[in-house]
């Protein structure tokens, strides 16, 4: 007897020391005992409880506990604990998780509840939804603003650029030709700053994706100096570059991201450059069979940054006092578009500075041998470069903006295309199924019917040959969602707005001359 009362005593101690409720009972379903923590979670007492039926503690539509063992712990289903629901003596209904063992004492079955309160979990569960659901949200607010904002800027930026590319091939007199030059340089400095905010929003959302192509790495120093040269030069500050002993003239690697990079390392040091001079200069650090790791410093005899503002120099939208936001101008984003672009390839950016006497951006990058020589990228180069004419070849040009109307038709009817203009997509389904077209050329958001919606109606239209019509999107958004749309809904490619006269000629001559040269 005294071993029973120690083993009951055991036993009730262990019970009353767990966090779960225990509950045990019979196989009619009566209670025989509840330890402190049941107590607790189904505000009783054990006193209260006992003998009364174990259906008490759960709910109306929900199964009883004997039931739950039945269908769940009977050897025959999933031994894991079930989530349902249980109420407890003040009537609140809550989730619980339960678990149910069965036990033979003395031929007599009892049945062992094991209890858990999961309401602090759920709530923690359906505040992790909200925010992820809120998350989801913001995101899309944000890339659809983007998307806006990019098109509503790159349209009219399309009408200045497309004009006065037209006015420059016109035989404008000297005068005339430094002013568009100036209005051209302008226009694309404003899609630079469109172009950092775009990038930075792909950066962040993680759908960067880097290039493994041949390219000149001295054709990337000349592209910078053509386009920064004209602004050290009327600062009257020396532009040097200088290519080591040993530095391939041909990588492989992302040229445009190099020349993105280096573009605002050298752009920022000419900016924040009064006099003297600024350098960009280039390194052989190491080759490893086909491995180069190359070293390139930015240095210029400007006002320097504090020695405090170092660390913070490469945050978002930060620039070292506001003096110098609107002595200067820019976004902010340079340095930390920079940054994030290298750390991405796998390379850290640092910086030496001091005030009043200059400052030094430098990295290391690894790139590829390359197989090519010079002369290959050249040739190659200076066949791209060349326009391709047409012979009257009749397409539908899909722009709602009169201007971009003119823009575009002015350069279609330059390289030799007939065409129709509809104003929006209602209007070009119309003319699409009353007029043979070779390629239509779709704008993604006008009104009545958008360019997407155009599309599909024109897919569905019965006939081979508005299966395989070639439609190519003008899209002013330069989101990368945006070309997975134009993608699915069935368009053959897409054209940048503002475009390059070059390359919208190299994607049509794709489809009417079948010339493969050219790539999405």
């Amino acid at each position: 007897k005294q071993i029973q009362e120690e083993s009951e005593t055991y036993v009730s101690t262990i019970t009353g020391s767990v966090i779960d409720g225990i509950i045990t009972f019979c196989h009619k379903g009566l209670v025989q005992s509840i330890n402190e923590s049941a107590e607790h979670i189904f505000k009783i007492t054990s006193d209260e409880k006992q003998g009364s039926s174990i259906n008490e503690f759960t709910t109306d539509g929900e199964p009883s506990f004997l039931e739950i063992f039945d269908s769940h712990f009977d050897g025959q289903s999933d031994p894991s604990p079930m989530e349902t629901f249980a109420q407890d003596q003040e009537g609140r209904i809550f989730p619980i998780d339960l678990s149910i063992s069965k036990i033979e004492t003395s031929g007599e079955a009892v049945y062992i509840a094991i209890v858990r309160d999961i309401s602090t979990r759920k709530e923690f569960q359906r505040a992790l939804i909200t925010a992820k659901e809120e998350a989801e949200r913001m995101a899309t607010a944000k890339t659809n603003f983007l998307s806006n904002m990019s098109h509503e800027i790159r349209t009219p930026m399309n009408a200045v650029i497309g004009l006065t590319n037209i006015l420059l091939q016109e035989e404008p007199r000297q005068d005339q030709i430094d002013s568009l030059k100036a209005l051209k340089f302008s226009g694309e400095n404003l899609l630079v700053l469109i172009n950092d905010i775009l990038d930075y929003n792909k950066i962040e959302s993680g759908k960067l994706e880097f290039e493994k192509i041949d390219f000149g790495l001295k054709d990337i120093v000349q592209s910078i100096n053509k386009g920064l040269g004209v602004k050290a030069e009327k600062k009257k500050i020396k532009l040097d570059f200088v290519l080591g002993q040993g530095v391939p003239r041909v990588i492989m690697g992302d040229p445009t991201r190099l020349t993105q990079i280096l573009n605002n390392l050298v752009g920022n040091a000419i900016k924040f450059t009064e006099k003297g001079s600024v350098t960009l200069d280039i390194q052989l650090e190491e080759k490893v069979n086909d491995d180069l790791w190359l070293n390139f410093r930015v240095i210029d005899t400007g006002i320097g940054i504090p020695e405090d503002k170092l660390d913070h120099i490469f945050e978002s939208f930060t620039q070292t006092n506001s003096t110098i936001t609107r002595k200067y101008g820019g976004t902010g984003l340079g340095l930390a578009i920079t940054k994030r672009l290298l750390e991405l390839q796998g390379s850290e950016i640092k910086v030496s500075s001091k005030e009043d006497v200059g400052s030094t951006f430098y990295f290391t990058l690894k790139v590829g041998v390359s197989k090519k020589k010079v002369k290959d990228l050249h040739n190659l180069a200076e066949e791209e470069g060349l326009l391709r004419t047409f012979n009257g070849e009749k397409i539908l040009l899909v722009e709602d903006n009169k201007v971009n109307q003119i823009v575009a038709s002015r350069f279609l009817k330059k390289w030799g295309l007939s065409m129709d203009i509809a104003d929006n997509g209602k209007i070009a389904t119309e003319l699409v199924q009353e007029n043979e077209y070779m390629l239509v050329l779709m704008d993604l958001q006008m009104p009545e019917m958008d360019g997407y919606t155009a599309t599909k109606v024109i897919r569905q239209m019965d006939g081979e040959k508005f299966e395989k019509l070639p439609i190519i999107a003008l899209t002013a958004s330069a989101l990368a969602l945006t070309r997975i749309k134009v993608k699915e809904t069935g368009m053959d490619g897409h054209v940048s707005k503002p475009f390059k006269p070059v390359e919208l000629n190299h994607k049509i001559a794709k489809f009417l001359h079948g010339d493969r040269r050219t790539v999405e």
